[in-house]
């Protein structure tokens, strides 16, 4: 925590304000470069490192907690019915090679739901899209989603 706290009084003192495109810390980090933020924000932990910002251990336990992990059944008939349905069809086939990618566990897959339509913004979805979404979510990714930089979804 005290880490963090360095970093963001380095930034805080020489990151750019006054341009919201180059309000970032990565845009300090290129313009001052590696070594330099590094030697400040190390110079600034020095001062830091001793303080009271240390979480107590309830506090990382809950929050360990919070990221664990969700309880992976085993589905090896998943994949079968998989490998069925992508024989059945060169469009999924395609599909399935474009939007999906292996998974920590072999019996699953991380999945990436695209929002940008042919002609469309990307990143924008309606409130019966988002609702299907989370219905997906709910059934196959333990309630949960993610966004990609690229602003499409992710099912983990």
């Amino acid at each position: 925590l005290s880490y963090c706290t360095a970093i963001l009084r380095v930034y805080n003192l020489y990151g750019r304000r006054d341009n919201k495109y180059k309000a970032r810390i990565k845009i300090l980090v290129h313009e001052t470069g590696v070594e330099e933020i590094t030697r400040q924000v190390e110079a600034e932990w020095l001062e830091l490192k001793d303080a009271d910002l240390k979480l107590p251990e309830a506090d990382i336990r809950a929050i360990d907690a919070y990221f664990a992990p969700p309880a992976l059944v085993e589905r090896p008939e998943g994949d079968e019915a998989v490998k069925l349905a992508r024989l059945d069809s060169q469009g999924f086939s395609e599909w399935l090679d474009q939007n999906v990618v292996t998974h920590r566990h072999p019996d699953y897959a991380a999945v990436t739901i695209s929002l940008k339509g042919i002609g469309e913004a990307p990143g924008d979805a309606s409130d019966g899209q988002m609702e299907a979404v989370a219905d997906l979510a709910e059934k196959y990714a333990f309630d949960e989603l993610r966004v990609s930089h690229e602003q499409n979804l992710i099912l983990p």
